[in-house]
């Protein structure tokens, strides 16, 4: 879980900005310079420090930089990418007490212009959350079978929290009743079958991706020069890479900047390292 610490501030203090804000900034001007949080099991949002303490220090702009990225992730990824409750819950308090510090007393809310701007952000802030949580909530019903049926959820274990595998294993369990009810129980016993793990639906991991890399890395795959014959040193170069059989695969290294096409399967343990961002 993850404890958010914020300080006290007035709506009045709030003053019309100069021109339009944007998404990331508008909402959160008001905020804390920084949000101290404590964690142990929160990756993405620990700081660099080797040391390993739990006590972590983050500003409103990287907390909603990083929501968008996981935004953007998990809405392009084919797959169930591991959950971020830490990161939902965190964007959640901050958006509850900013809402509280843009009202009125008596819940009322201002008439002034910086706080019809921050109240727009905050809309949209809370929609990309709303987002996120929706786009997982579509995965977990077109996978719910095969991430039921298999030991310990297969290779979706620890990729969902306990409240969307709870989800999960209902959603299954409707469906077969209703399954039931409705052909099973009203066709011969020797055509009375259920989908297996194997025939169960699965997401495409053979799917082709485009990717941002952000931080330097290798992957197993071969890669193709585009027309202008580019090298791939340019942080705009775009890629075309292809996945051979692991005995011909080849290391490919990727530089931050770069922009790739390749199929998910290798690139997806670099998605879930943060090495790399789906667009």
């Amino acid at each position: 879980s993850l404890q958010v610490t914020q300080t006290d501030m007035s709506a009045e203090d709030s003053e019309p900005p100069p021109a339009p804000p944007t998404a990331a900034t508008a909402a959160v001007d008001d905020w804390p310079d920084e949000i101290s949080a404590s964690t142990d099991d929160v990756d993405s949002l620990a700081s660099d420090d080797p040391g390993g303490a739990n006590d972590l220090t983050v500003t409103p702009a990287e907390l909603i930089d990083e929501l968008l990225t996981a935004w953007c992730n998990e809405k392009l990824c084919p797959d169930l990418l591991p959950q971020r409750d830490d990161l939902v819950d965190c964007v959640r308090d901050q958006l509850e007490g900013m809402d509280r510090q843009v009202r009125l007393p008596g819940g009322r809310p201002t008439k002034d212009l910086a706080g019809y701007l921050h109240r727009l952000e905050l809309s949209r802030i809370r929609y990309v959350t709303t987002d996120l949580l929706r786009t997982r909530l579509a995965k977990i019903q077109s996978y719910a079978e095969s991430m039921t049926v298999g030991p310990n959820g297969g290779r979706w274990a620890g990729r969902l929290s306990k409240p969307e595998a709870d989800f999960a294993k209902t959603y299954v369990t409707s469906m077969h009743r209703h399954f039931d009810s409705l052909v099973l129980n009203k066709v011969p016993q020797f055509l009375r079958h259920r989908p297996t793990e194997l025939e169960a639906p699965r997401p495409n991991l053979d799917a082709f991706v485009f990717f941002r890399v952000r931080r330097p890395t290798t992957t197993a795959a071969t890669t193709s020069q585009d027309d202008n014959g580019a090298d791939g040193s340019a942080s705009a170069t775009t890629a075309v890479a292809s996945v051979k059989p692991a005995a011909e695969a080849a290391e490919v290294e990727l530089r931050p900047g770069e922009q790739h096409l390749m199929q998910f399967a290798p690139v997806e343990q670099l998605l879930i390292d943060d090495k790399i961002l789906l667009i």
